[in-house]
């Protein structure tokens, strides 16, 4: 045997398809006889709403239908989780409007042009209401309820019973108030769906979503309809990263009206409605206190933090439950306080974005670090050594109640320095301060440990040889981008030598594929990767017990022969037998060569790393340019080393984004202030250098690949990273903190408060809701492990 395919460079075999533009999202399905839908959006805050009026759009040439509330006739539902009763959103705004781009109208026409035009033509009676866009004052005791039945803006608590004084036993507190900014997903392919009813009753329904199972089951609760009697598809999707799960509003809307119809209905916004309606992210703002002694050493955490659910909490509520349980970080703390209040506001309702919650607190203790490295006058990355959890602790149980499963906290950091140059780059900015150099270096550092395919879960897997020796695997998880079906045929050619490019991946559809948990929270090789090898394990069998049926041999003489791709005798070659004899004989028998297995995990694994970001600040401008990123992940064992680094180089694009870019911006009143890309800035390829990806390999006993989640790894590692690096440029000024996005503008006038002698202070204490608050409050359980999933 030449060796396992397992752990080498193998291109994607998905990628032919969608460079020659043959794959099919879901604005290119030929659909005969399908309508074009478009929302009319409310253009107030918050309102009642006393009627919307349609006649004008009616008598749009091209126009069908226009359909308000009262005409669909489906009730309000809450979407990927239910926080609370009271947050049922309706479909459409039914009596009152929340947040500037709540649907008003759905418009149904022949083309996308009438049906733009008639919903431009959608006009309402409102009666405004007071709008509350900052979450601090929504949280505020005289705040008015924006669910006035709920009785507070409070969507959820979650409070420890225990009190915790970071002076206590300290030489020094570190305190920061930092802002983790509001953010738009902006996947490539915005949201969209298509609803197409058959003659039967039932739905056949097309999604740009990432978890096509939970889709059909919750479309089917909002629609009245048994989950038998909607078959959800999911064709290319052009990107999810966490903001295409479960149903949304304008789901239950267009199944609704093709319905009514008889008709296919399909909806592909424009990016500016995909800015305006699709679930933000992020949105935190974090009162953080770490106790430190003088020679470097950590004492107690205490954070209390303050969450923005928008307009209707659904997921988004939860996440900041997830940065209270990432809080521990990689660091020994003797205690930890940490307390969340998350207001209900009037802006777009948030959701999940690539790391969902784990980023933040990643953000929040990173920050820390570095603001107490500066204080304490300790190398960053020496008080991070100081600190780190050893690598005998494991497996360890945080003080937040998780368990990592396996970690080398300090490998990463160690190669990251060194692959960077670490200590010539502190030479060298050393050198640049003496000569009062204008372009001035900073170095970032951050470290980090996430959680991936949270609390544990199942997923399903098949394989299916067919009569001419290709393969077919069927999978729960659902690739859009990801590399999936590269990775599976990986896992399929190693134990049976099929080719690679004779095995075809099955996922998204509901129809094909009887149960699957989708993809998200970085789940997919670690749960669905097991349950394919599960069941090619379980298929190799079968077909070793046919071939010694057919070779009247002893089953225990059976091998498989990998090289060749044959199933014989050992030492008998010649005689071996090809796979499709296999499949065809097995076809023959009435049982097809078969098998499929259900892989469960008993928890969560928890992949961590080092970043370290090299950037120059023009200190004249506040121009920030990144001149080196060093992302070292350990996402335990690694499959595919191509695939882990594609990750990587998304991820830290991302960090990149957020730390200098992107931030989704409103008015006192709610109007969206960045509804396109022009306003809402995004990094291009200029703006991200040549990144210089490593790994390192520490693996989990939790599955039988050793696998931990990569996806939003490198996402959490680079933010601090590159927002530590813009703040310790300015450092030799007495800058300590700048909130992301570090905008020119922003450093700007942080240098220029720093050279007149006035430094803000990063510090000011939190809202008074945090002493109102009862010991030991804590959310609902069962949607706080949903919100996991992401």
């Amino acid at each position: 045997m030449v060796g396992s395919i397992l752990g080498t460079r193998v291109l994607r075999t998905e990628d032919p398809v969608l460079l020659a533009g043959e794959g099919q999202y879901l604005a290119d399905l030929d659909l005969p006889g399908k309508l074009h839908a478009v929302f009319s959006r409310s253009e107030v805050a918050h309102a009642s709403l006393r009627a919307v009026h349609v006649n004008d759009a009616l008598a749009v040439p091209g126009v069908v239908a226009v359909y308000t509330a009262a005409d669909l006739g489906v009730a309000p539902h809450h979407g990927f989780v239910t926080v609370h009763a009271d947050f049922a959103r309706p479909p459409l705004a039914d009596g009152v409007v929340r947040f500037v781009g709540e649907a008003i109208a759905i418009v149904i026409a022949e083309d996308v042009a009438a049906a733009a035009d008639g919903a431009a033509a959608v006009w309402a009676d409102y009666d405004e209401l007071p709008v509350i866009v900052d979450p601090e004052m929504a949280l505020a005791a005289d705040a008015e309820a924006i669910f006035p039945q709920h009785g507070s803006n409070q969507a959820l608590v979650a409070t420890d019973a225990e009190p915790v004084d970071p002076s206590h036993g300290s030489d020094v507190v570190i305190r920061g108030r930092y802002v983790n900014q509001r953010m738009a997903v902006v996947p490539m392919e915005p949201n969209a769906c298509a609803a197409v009813p058959g003659d039967d009753g039932k739905l056949t329904f097309y999604a740009s979503n990432q978890m096509p199972h939970m889709v059909r089951d919750q479309l089917a609760s909002a629609l009245g309809l048994r989950q038998d009697e909607v078959r959800v598809i999911a064709p290319q999707v052009g990107g999810g990263f966490g903001g295409k799960a479960g149903v949304c509003a304008e789901y239950s809307s267009v199944a609704a009206a093709a319905r009514h119809l008889g008709r296919p209905v399909t909806w592909s916004p424009a990016r500016s409605d995909d800015l305006i309606a699709q679930p933000h992210s992020r949105g935190q703002i974090q009162y953080a206190e770490l106790g430190c002694r003088r020679d470097g050493t950590f004492t107690g955490l205490r954070v209390r933090l303050v969450g923005d659910s928008g307009a209707y909490p659904n997921v988004g509520a939860f996440l900041p439950t997830g940065t209270k349980r990432m809080s521990n970080g990689t660091y020994r703390f003797e205690a930890i306080q940490f307390d969340v209040a998350v207001a209900v506001t009037n802006t777009t309702p948030m959701g999940a974005y690539r790391g969902a919650g784990r980023p933040e607190a990643t953000a929040l203790l990173e920050r820390l670090v570095d603001q107490a490295a500066h204080e304490l006058g300790i190398d960053p990355i020496d008080l991070r050594r100081r600190n780190l959890l050893p690598d005998d602790a494991f497996p360890f149980r945080t003080l937040t109640g998780a368990v990592y499963d396996s970690g080398r906290y300090t490998k990463p950091l160690e190669l990251a320095a060194e692959t960077i140059g670490y200590d010539e780059l502190r030479r060298e900015q050393t050198d640049r301060r003496a000569r009062g150099d204008r372009t001035a270096l900073g170095v970032g550092v951050a470290a980090y440990v996430e959680i991936t395919a949270g609390g544990g879960s199942s997923e399903f897997g098949a394989l299916e040889v067919h009569d001419d020796g290709s393969a077919t695997v069927r999978a729960g998880t659902f690739a859009h981008g990801q590399g999936h079906q590269t990775a599976f045929a990986m896992l399929v050619h190693d134990q049976t030598g099929i080719p690679l490019d004779r095995i075809r991946l099955v996922d998204g559809d509901t129809e094909l594929v009887p149960s699957g948990g989708g993809t998200g929270g970085s789940r997919s090789l670690q749960l669905g990767g097991s349950a394919v090898r599960q069941a090619t394990e379980i298929l190799v069998e079968k077909a070793k017990e046919l071939a010694a049926r057919m070779l009247e041999a002893d089953v225990a003489d059976i091998v498989v022969d990998v090289d060749a791709g044959t199933v014989g005798v050992a030492g008998a070659p010649a005689a071996a037998l090809a796979w499709g004899e296999l499949a065809r004989r097995a076809s023959d028998d009435g049982d097809p060569l078969a098998a499929d297995a259900i892989f469960e995990q008993a928890d969560a694994t928890y992949p961590f790393g080092a970043h370290i970001t090299a950037v120059e600040v023009d200190l004249d401008t506040g121009a920030v340019r990144v001149l080196r990123h060093v992302a070292v992940d350990d996402c335990g064992t690694v499959l595919n080393p191509v695939l882990v680094e594609g990750q990587q180089h998304g991820g830290v694009a991302a960090g990149i984004g957020q730390a200098l870019y992107e931030e989704v911006r409103h008015d006192d009143d709610g109007n969206p202030l960045t509804s396109n890309l022009a306003d809402y800035a995004v990094p291009s390829a200029v703006e991200v250098p040549m990144l210089e990806v490593r790994s390192t390999e520490t693996p989990t006993a939790l599955n039988p690949l050793g696998a931990k989640g990569i996806g939003e790894a490198a996402t959490i590692g680079s933010t601090p990273a590159v927002q530590n690096a813009v703040i310790d440029a300015l450092a030799h000024l007495g800058v300590r903190h700048l909130d992301m996005p570090c905008t020119p503008e922003r450093v700007w006038r942080a240098v220029r408060d720093a050279e007149t002698g006035v430094l803000p202070d990063p510090w000011r204490d939190p809202p008074a809701v945090f002493a109102t608050l009862r010991s030991g409050q804590v959310a609902d359980a069962t949607g706080a492990q949903a919100a996991e999933g992401i």
